[in-house]
């Protein structure tokens, strides 16, 4: 049965690659390049205004001609030249491509500015706050490149608190020392926390216009004058909705729109009331007709289309813009400015959405999607627009890729669940865009049909398999333009991101999906536009299974080897060669644990973190005996 891998993307450049046997041609042995690989030291994807970075790119078959093409995207970001020396020049984004022949491969670098400490800091700002009010502190820093990330903190938080911003809130009356904290200098600022007094004129109440069953949003009471006494008492118009205690903490029951109304408790006369909405996201497992309904409409506004868009020359030969493929994302962060310049990173500290000048997010996707891409844009199904995004960076092994965009409105984020525990078995839903944007927020369903499936694959294009990625197994049907879209369990969150599917004339709906906890570990990297420097044993081999299975008389199995790893070759420089490992050992294990697949040695590398010392400790067979080797990382 002859199976087809498939990745889920759909294209549409016109070109496509036909894999056949290379030809002499005029007498010639030509060789064509079928994939060539960028590396950089430690896997560095930063570097600093004025730094140079080397890249390196090797041509595979190794035979073909070596001769690289190096090109910036940008040169006003960083510059190239024709050995692969990268010239940081300003801080921002760039793509670096590597081609040979018909064949490229792409980095994306992010230049940053060059620290410079501040000598000097100057706050300003409002002098007194009154109890339950914020006044907001601003600073310079001198020079004025200077760069430090300012710490704020005050000296009694019985008085007043203050936030990353430099926001003070009132507590009770009072003065407090404010010190702002730069890299090598700090400075003071005193503020008089004022009792409220007098009876107000005018109240207003503050707060979200949305909330979520089972969350809890707290209204702020405004006056006029601004320091008058603002004690109230609350009312709810639908208690069934929406409650509210005395302290204006409204905590959302189900779904509907409530009024909370504030009155006066020095002027009964005096009201003020808001309108809020509560939405309800939780689903009702014990209703099967109405879950699926109800995770698909929870869900659809979160994920939306991406698309690759790279400059291509048009029939007059003018550089244009073309998008090239399509495929989708789901967005899992966000985060608010302000529109007096602070930034909020959870939806429960942000007053309300008055308040926000900028909304930020992240939305998680496919690398196979947005790579060599010169533009990104989001797809909003829900307005039918497409707006610009930035690609922040993509894993080298795994296909996940992080891209941030920005929008006038608040967009949920999905939440990441553990599938530590996950089991066959388990019903999943799948969204995304299948063939194009015309079916944007299309749903399947399935059960999970593995949870933990390892699959080689070959992600240098050398046609040596060197990473085992591992998957969820799934039966929800996926098609070209679901990649990157998520998995999702019947609470809504992401279990996994659709990537591949298997197709052939006797297969149907396997689909495979990089598991939630995997796509969690990278984006800690990704966001900050770095990708893991991952544990490298520094062989090449085969396992013994194979070789049992398949004989060759170039790798003899000694009798009585029933497991391990033959090495083949050992890559100079690596720890395997420092360490003393050779052609011809066979490794039975790492750190104590028995190899019989290339996957267990990668499971042991996944837990070490280059540059920490840490030990591997392998048993290695060599001429009839046990030897132990150490690797150190």
């Amino acid at each position: 049965m002859k199976k087809i891998f498939v990745v889920i993307i759909l294209l549409f450049s016109s070109f496509f690659l036909i894999s056949c046997k290379n030809k002499p041609i005029n007498g010639t042995n030509s060789i064509k390049a079928s994939s060539v690989v960028i590396e950089t030291d430690d896997n560095v994807r930063s570097l600093i205004v004025g730094e140079k970075l080397q890249l390196k790119a090797k041509v595979y078959p190794e035979n073909a001609p070596q001769d690289i093409i190096w090109e910036s995207n940008n040169d006003n970001v960083a510059t190239i030249n024709t050995t692969g020396l990268v010239s940081a020049q300003a801080s921002g984004k760039v793509k670096i491509t590597a081609k040979a022949g018909s064949v490229s491969d792409y980095v994306f670098l992010t230049v940053y500015d060059e620290n410079v400490s501040a000598e000097e800091i100057e706050i300003s700002g409002p002098k007194k706050v009154y109890v339950d009010d914020y006044i907001k502190l601003n600073y310079k820093l001198y020079p004025l490149n200077a760069n430090d990330e300012i710490t704020w903190s005050l000296d009694n938080e019985d008085v007043a608190t203050v936030d990353h911003n430099g926001r003070v809130f009132g507590l009770m009356p009072g003065t407090v020392n404010i010190t702002a904290q730069g890299d090598l200098t700090n400075a003071s600022y005193q503020v008089s926390v004022q009792a409220r007094s007098g009876n107000p004129l005018q109240i207003s109440l503050k707060g979200r216009e949305h909330l979520e069953v089972g969350s809890t949003l707290k209204l702020r009471v405004l006056t006029e004058p601004a320091g008058a006494l603002n004690g109230v008492t609350y009312i709810s118009s639908d208690e069934n909705i929406a409650t509210v205690d005395n302290m204006g903490n409204v905590y959302g029951l189900k779904a509907g729109k409530v009024t909370i109304t504030a009155t006066s408790s020095v002027n009964l006369n005096l009201q003020a009331s808001i309108e809020i909405e509560i939405k309800d996201y939780e689903i009702d497992l014990s209703d099967w007709k109405e879950v699926y309904k109800q995770v698909i409409e929870a869900t659809k506004n979160s994920v939306f289309g991406v698309a690759n868009y790279r400059r291509m020359l048009n029939e007059n030969g003018q550089m244009q813009s073309v998008r090239y493929s399509i495929g989708s994302g789901a967005i899992y962060k966000s985060w608010f400015t302000l529109t007096d310049g602070s930034v909020i990173y959870n939806l429960e500290g942000l007053d309300s959405f008055e308040d926000v000048k900028t909304y930020h997010y992240y939305l998680v996707t496919n690398k196979h999607v947005v790579k060599g891409s010169d533009e990104v844009k989001i797809y909003l199904h829900d307005i039918e627009e497409e707006i610009p995004a930035e690609l922040i960076q993509y894993d080298d092994k795994v296909d996940i890729a992080v891209i941030y965009f920005e929008h006038e409105r608040y967009l949920r984020p999905l939440k990441f669940a553990d599938v530590s525990y996950l089991e066959a078995g388990e019903h999943v839903v799948a969204i995304g865009n299948p063939s194009g944007f015309e079916y944007s927020s299309s749903a399947t369903h399935g059960i999970v049909s593995h949870p933990k499936r390892y699959i080689p694959d070959d992600t240098d294009g050398d046609n040596l398999n060197d990473w085992d990625a591992e998957y969820i197994q799934h039966d929800a049907a996926i098609n070209p333009g679901n990649s990157g879209g998520p998995l999702l369990n019947l609470k809504g969150e992401i279990i996994g991101i659709n990537t591949l599917k298997f197709a052939s004339n006797d297969i149907d709906n396997m689909g495979f999906s990089i598991p939630s906890n995997t796509v969690v570990h990278l984006l800690e990297y990704l966001e900050k536009g770095e990708v893991p420097n991952r544990a490298r044993l520094g062989v090449t081999s085969i396992t013994i299974k194979d070789l049992l299975d398949y004989p060759d008389t170039r790798y003899p199995v000694p009798e009585g080897i029933t497991y391990g790893l033959y090495v083949i070759e050992v890559a100079p420089g690596s720890k395997s060669e420092a360490a003393g490992i050779k052609p011809g050992d066979i490794i039975l294990s790492a750190n104590s644990k028995k190899l019989k697949n290339t996957v267990d040695v990668r499971l042991v590398l996944a837990e070490i973190i280059v540059g920490s010392g840490h030990e591997l400790v392998l048993e290695v067979y060599r001429d009839g005996e046990v030897v132990e080797f150490i690797l150190v990382y």
